[in-house]
């Protein structure tokens, strides 16, 4: 599909990023927004986190359902 076919984000995603936008994250005080991104990969994810960097990360079964394997979803907060 080429980005011509699909020019508009899905409702909740869009809702999820205005929410996440209207929340106040000034840098180094991000723990708002790293809760609200945890708790929307939760459903999705076997385990989630937030790392010594403040980095959101959740991990997931692979398609294949390997035991101990993962593929990490990461949301990072950009550099300063």
């Amino acid at each position: 599909m080429s980005a011509k076919e699909n020019t508009t984000m899905q409702k909740e995603s869009l809702d999820f990023l205005s929410e996440l936008v209207d929340v106040p994250s000034p840098s180094g005080f991000e723990i708002t927004i790293q809760d609200r991104i945890c708790k929307r990969m939760a459903p999705y994810c076997d385990e989630t986190r937030v790392d010594v960097h403040g980095n959101a990360i959740g991990h997931r079964p692979t398609p294949q359902r390997r035991l101990g394997s993962c593929w990490p979803v990461i949301a990072t907060k950009s550099a300063s």
